[in-house]
């Protein structure tokens, strides 16, 4: 085991290069991408609770699926093991909802997203309330991991957010629909279905011009926030929405094809009668 990280509040970011002192020591090419993603005792993946203690850990979780390391009297009152700065703190934080909410689901995958999607969005306001109030006290490269950990995990709140609003959206133009076609099984003229399918184009024309409104609205606040996180935060965001992108997208497919054929079925309902 490692005898000691150098726990300096303020600038707890790991060198790259495995150190003999340091309690991320992966070796290799590993090491380096764990590290330069981790912080202090708690940020990044897994923690120094887990990383030392991994037998009786792993005995506990046997026991008791939802067992929490960050709330265990064994290790909260152990100086070794407590957060080394206010950023490290909302770490420890959001391991501990990740640790109650991901429920053995992968972290990058679609339901473990959405599993921990409010455990994200509370390290990045966290993170940000941090930066805000003692950002001044932290050094630069602890400033940088700030950013880049802002826009990896904002961008996956933002991603999924919008993944969530487009659903809701569809989910209005599919009872748009529906209504449009509960109306036009009424119709016993030609000027009925003329002034029908009038009203019907002005319906959707508005819909489509508010939709897009708020669409800009988002993208531009979306691109304002992440935009003020520097180069680390806009590169972390990539990888962040990618993350979104990638595993929603089969995700979004099936949903997509579930909503075009309950549109089919009543349009193909609507043509029958």
């Amino acid at each position: 085991m490692p005898s000691a990280f150098r726990s300096e509040p303020y600038n707890g970011v790991h060198p790259l290069l495995r150190s003999a002192d340091d309690w991320r020591d992966t070796p290799g090419l590993a090491g380096i991408v764990e590290r330069s993603s981790s912080y202090g005792n708690w940020g990044g993946p897994g923690n120094r609770v887990a990383t030392e203690n991994q037998p009786y850990i792993a005995q506990q979780r046997a026991q008791n699926p939802a067992y929490d390391e960050a709330t265990d009297p064994r290790f909260v009152n152990d100086p070794r093991y407590a957060p080394i700065d206010g950023m490290d703190a909302a770490a420890e934080r959001h391991d501990s909802g990740y640790n109650h909410d991901l429920r053995g689901e992968n972290m990058f995958g679609w339901q473990g997203m959405r599993n921990v999607h409010e455990d994200d969005r509370r390290l990045v306001a966290a993170t940000q309330a941090e930066m805000d109030q003692n950002g001044d006290k932290y050094s630069d490269d602890a400033i940088s991991y700030s950013e880049g950990l802002r826009g990896f995990f904002g961008a996956r709140v933002m991603g999924m957010d919008a993944v969530d609003w487009m659903g809701a959206k569809a989910h209005r133009a599919g009872e748009g629909v529906s209504d449009f076609v509960d109306q036009a099984r009424g119709w016993e003229s030609l000027g009925d279905a003329g002034r029908g399918l009038w009203q019907g184009a002005k319906g959707a024309g508005h819909f489509l011009a508010d939709t897009g409104a708020e669409a800009w609205h988002g993208i531009g606040a979306a691109a304002g926030t992440l935009g003020s996180l520097g180069p680390t935060g806009m590169i972390r965001a990539l990888a962040g929405f990618g993350d979104v992108a990638i595993s929603g997208a089969g995700h979004l497919a099936g949903r997509a094809w579930d909503g075009a054929k309950s549109i089919g079925s009543s349009l193909f309902g609507w043509l029958s009668d």
